[in-house]
């Protein structure tokens, strides 16, 4: 079974600082893929 498309696109706005404290967070992993997984637990 394939995954659901995902067509829907979000912002949110950041200062310098909170980017790169999320990048941080997330390591390796791309920063959406890992907002998704902190935030829906997927």
């Amino acid at each position: 079974m394939t995954p659901a498309k995902r067509e829907r696109v979000i912002k949110i706005r950041v200062t310098a600082e909170e980017l790169s404290r999320l990048q941080g967070l997330s390591g390796d992993e791309r920063l959406a893929e890992w907002m998704r997984s902190q935030c829906l637990g997927q």
